[in-house]
């Protein structure tokens, strides 16, 4: 019964209700790995990072040839900047099971994050060797040659990526993301357009569509586009910084300094 509420509450993302749940669960069952690792996505979700390694760790320990285990530990290593430690564990995802690709996209994105581009390209052939049509890796394709400076192959690779998934949400930022760097405003309002449409209450699309319209000059649209956002996460850092910025620019001073103060 606990373990079945602790998924239940995962599925749902109310992280309290499911570490307790998973806690009662690793009372009554502490050799199952399963418990282990619920407990460690609740401590990881509510920031508790110590405690959701340790987690991790025993659910390894009880499973050691799970590659979901190892690829939880490495986002948690992740979330605390310790890369080193997360390229080990994803090592040993690939050792686990050579088959699957998110190691390989895990690694990938790690190696973007660190300019290491030609390694994460490397990442990218190894998946498209295993899934031809896989578009997650033409997503990390298209985000290399963003970084490269090739926007002409993002947007090639982040079109290919849609034909694959065509209401993703990444794939649809970093495409509008690379028209507006190649100066395509229209078809840089044309795919926003179609995101929010498909995703008006994502975040991230949400904080795109202010990010965009505002290097557009449309400040009155950002704000509104945070606006929306601050009401779905009240606590969204990125969206009270960025509205900051705004009002700040807007000199509206005393509405700056109380989203500066509130993204803390």
């Amino acid at each position: 019964l606990f373990r079945s509420l602790a998924e239940l509450y995962v599925k749902q993302r109310r992280w309290q209700p499911a570490l307790e749940n998973a806690r009662e669960a690793a009372a009554l069952d502490p050799m199952n790995p399963r418990v282990h690792e619920l407990m460690g996505m609740a401590y990881m979700h509510l920031r508790l990072y110590g405690k959701a390694s340790k987690s991790y760790g025993l659910a390894i320990s009880l499973d050691p040839d799970n590659p979901d285990l190892y690829l939880g530990l490495a986002w948690i290593y992740r979330s605390q900047g310790n890369d080193q430690s997360a390229r080990d564990v994803l090592m040993k995802a690939m050792e686990a099971d050579p088959g699957r690709v998110e190691p390989y996209l895990a690694l990938g994105r790690l190696f973007l994050d660190n300019q290491r581009l030609d390694d994460a390209e490397k990442q990218v052939g190894k998946i498209l060797e295993l899934d031809a049509d896989n578009a997650a890796a033409y997503r990390l394709k298209g985000k290399i040659s963003f970084a490269r400076g090739k926007q002409e192959d993002a947007v090639e690779a982040f079109q290919r990526a849609l034909s694959l998934e065509p209401e993703d949400p990444d794939a649809l930022i970093s495409l509008a993301n690379a028209y507006m760097t190649l100066g395509q405003l229209d078809e840089t309002a044309k795919i926003i357009d179609k995101a929010l449409s498909i995703h008006p209450r994502n975040e991230a699309v949400l904080y795109a569509s202010a990010q965009i319209k505002a290097a557009q000059g449309d400040t009155a649209g950002a704000v509104k586009a945070l606006d929306q956002l601050l009401q779905i996460n009240p606590e969204s850092h990125e969206g009270r910084l960025a509205k900051g910025r705004l009002h700040l620019k807007r000199k509206e001073f005393q509405a700056a300094a109380d989203n500066f103060q509130n993204s803390k």
